[in-house]
Formats: C-alpha cells, structure tokens, sequence
C-alpha cells in the first residue's frame, strides 16, 4: 500500500473530502478555523 486514502473525511470545517496520499510525502491540511 503506498497512498493513503481518505473519502467522505469529515474534520473541523472540512467536509466531504476526498484525499490521496503519497506515503512518502507529508500533507498537511489545515481547517478555516486554524487548528491544525
């Protein structure tokens, strides 16, 4: 497995995202509240 994979995520102000990942990378996303 090298994605990870995140659909329907629901956190803070985010809804309904749908995310691939690459393992190798860092992603960070932050809300419109700022805390992430």
């Amino acid at each position: 497995m090298d994605k990870i994979i995140l659909k329907g995520c629901r956190q803070h102000n985010l809804k309904n995202i749908d995310l691939e990942i690459p393992r190798d990378k860092l992603v960070v996303i932050t809300g419109l509240s700022g805390s992430g």
